[in-house]
């Protein structure tokens, strides 16, 4: 399996000046953007961005999102994307997909994808815990994969594996002010690739020094990078340059 092509860190990703926006940021955490942004279960149109993107879940399908397909994949890819984040789980042994009622295609057939697709990364997540990176490292090096981490706490473990690409994301982090400090300042600390938060939680991109992505987002929000299902490249010849 060839590692060639490496992750760059998005250097060009800032969280906005939340001065500047004080009150949409009042807005946004009194209403949430789920309210803005409901859940997309299809891709009725591919809208164009310039913002750095990541395909959720291998990228959204005309019938379907969350499908961690192969055909997803191949789709995405053609849209110009070549960071995609795809879902694991651990049932006596590593396998594609959200849950049990929602597996992807076979580990297999992913793998051989992104050993026919040279330029394309994989963003992971482990559904029960990043207990099982090491077998992500067994079956996709570690070269082009970049782990999402979960707590601080995981980082040296994904480190010692090899990955030298890791994201922080927050999802599973308790709200509250006081924690939502704790761990900014925990993974300020880290030389990270991005820090990943939810869209409805974005008042917590104020004060991470790294790059912020948001999830899942299918209408642009300018200043941060994005995981998206229905959102494509603007220049769907390449990869973005991050």
């Amino acid at each position: 399996m060839s590692h060639a092509i490496q992750a760059a860190k998005p250097s060009c990703m800032k969280p906005i000046h939340w001065a500047i926006a004080g009150s949409l940021t009042l807005a946004v955490a009194s209403i949430g953007w789920s309210a803005f942004h409901p859940v997309t279960t299809r891709c009725t149109a591919y809208i164009p961005t310039d913002q750095p993107l990541i395909a959720h879940a291998g990228g959204g399908m005309p019938d379907a999102t969350y499908t961690n397909s192969v055909a997803a994949l191949n789709l995405a890819y053609r849209h110009g994307f070549r960071y995609f984040e795809l879902d694991f789980l651990y049932r006596n042994g590593l396998v594609v997909g959200r849950s049990d009622e929602r597996l992807g295609d076979s580990l297999a057939d992913v793998v051989a994808w992104f050993e026919a697709n040279e330029d394309a990364i994989l963003v992971t997540d482990l559904k029960n815990g990043n207990q099982h990176l090491s077998l992500i490292a067994e079956k996709f090096g570690t070269t082009r994969v970049i782990p999402q981490i979960y707590h601080p706490s995981e980082y040296a473990a994904a480190s010692a594996l090899g990955f030298s690409e890791i994201i922080f994301t927050a999802y599973r982090m308790p709200t509250g002010s006081e924690g939502n400090q704790q761990w900014r300042d925990a993974v300020n600390a880290l030389d990270l690739w991005a820090v990943t938060i939810p869209k409805d939680r974005i008042e917590l991109a104020d004060g991470v020094r790294h790059p912020v992505f948001l999830h899942t987002v299918n209408s642009p929000i300018s200043g941060f990078g994005l995981y998206t299902d229905c959102l494509i490249p603007a220049d769907t010849k390449g990869p973005p340059q991050p």
